[in-house]
């Protein structure tokens, strides 16, 4: 059986998209046995990952997403080759076309588009909703990262439930292995001497990081002096009023911008306290890479935030300025507390396992391939 995965979002800028099909391919590829594995567009898998960019050059980049996204078709015999003559084509929410005769198949993370529209750049709308006609509402089968991401595909799409299997993402074996050898050292290169409490995320409305400025800058001011708010992610869209309060600074808060994957490992160890109060998540993966890293979570109640971290974290609605600043103040000043929570974080993380994850993609693409 040949199988092509789509892997046109590793070509532009991009966070938990890129953060799944990174990882999954590269499992996929490790347990491909006696199956091929090919990645559209002529892609070799990059040897790191990048969120802020592309890991090809300039020339190589363009070529392939204009192949992806413009020259797209049946009738253009460059982009035939290069989907590689598959059994099963796995499509990413940016091809444009689906090669001829192949079974078809993809990821769908988040329906935050139809969810929450409000909440995104309208050619973020109008590219996702192609991509549910074009591509979602065709699949063969649809892999759903979440149940909640599941349900919002019945109820918001109605898809039948027969076309949609659950498979859960992974989370890097880096964030189980505690503080890195190298954590003190990354850490102060970052200049992070004092505990602090962490937000990871794209500046985005979505992630509701406005909200927990307010909610960090009315804490007591001794729980302000004894613990910092580290702010790691890149700059993203409709969200000026906070980037503005990043830039202009606030008291206790550090804004790292864009961490590169390596560093994360050290940044995550080194915290007293995730907090995420996202307001929409289809899986979270910066609230299950805590949890691997034993670092408590304070996360939301929306999306899929609840199912994927069980009973392991402290959840509080996320349009609350004063749940999320009272849940700080509770977590902060209880050791113990935050010592049972980061028990039963590391037990819920050991659920996602990039191996499991590639192993019941291949069963499935198996079973559609016959």
């Amino acid at each position: 059986m040949k199988v092509c995965i789509d892997c046109t979002p590793l070509l532009v800028r991009s966070a938990g998209v890129k953060v799944y099909l990174f990882h999954l391919v590269q499992h996929l590829a490790a347990m491909a046995d006696h199956h091929e594995l090919a990645l559209f567009p002529f892609f070799n898998l990059p040897p790191a990952l990048r969120h802020d960019g592309s890991a090809l050059g300039w020339g190589a980049t363009i070529s392939r997403v204009l192949l992806a996204t413009r020259l797209a078709g049946s009738w253009n015999p460059v982009f035939r080759a290069a989907a590689g003559g598959a059994h099963l084509f796995h499509a990413s929410n940016l091809v444009r076309a689906i090669p001829a005769g192949a079974c078809l198949t993809t990821t769908v993370h988040d329906l935050t588009a139809l969810c929450r529209p409000e909440l995104h750049r309208p050619q973020t709308v109008q590219a996702d909703n192609a991509f549910f006609s074009r591509v979602v509402c065709r699949a063969n089968q649809i892999i759903a990262v979440s149940n909640n991401t599941k349900k919002d595909l019945v109820t918001r799409l109605s898809i039948q439930e027969s076309r949609i299997t659950v498979i859960y993402p992974g989370v890097r074996d880096a964030y189980f292995h505690g503080d890195p050898p190298n954590g003190s050292a990354v850490r102060a290169r970052y200049a992070l001497a004092r505990p602090y409490m962490l937000f990871v995320g794209t500046i985005e409305p979505r992630k509701n990081l406005g909200r927990l400025l307010d909610a960090y800058s009315a804490l007591d001011s001794d729980l302000r002096t004894g613990y910092g708010l580290v702010v790691a992610g890149m700059q993203g869209w409709r969200d000026e009023r906070t980037l503005q309060r990043l830039r202009g600074g606030i008291p206790g808060v550090v804004w790292l911008g864009y961490v590169p994957e390596e560093d994360m490992p050290a940044i995550m160890a080194g915290a007293t306290l995730l907090v995420f109060p996202s307001l929409y998540e289809g899986f979270g993966f910066p609230a299950v890479e805590a949890m691997a890293a034993g670092v408590p979570v304070l996360t939301s109640t929306a999306g899929s935030l609840p199912e994927v971290v069980g009973d392991a974290a402290c959840c509080v609605d996320p349009l609350s300025i004063g749940e999320i600043q009272t849940a700080m103040e509770r977590l902060l000043t209880s050791p113990e507390e935050r010592l049972g929570m980061s028990q039963r974080g590391l037990k819920q993380a050991q659920k996602y396992s990039w191996e499991e994850s590639a192993r019941q993609t291949w069963a499935l693409f198996e079973r559609l391939a016959g």
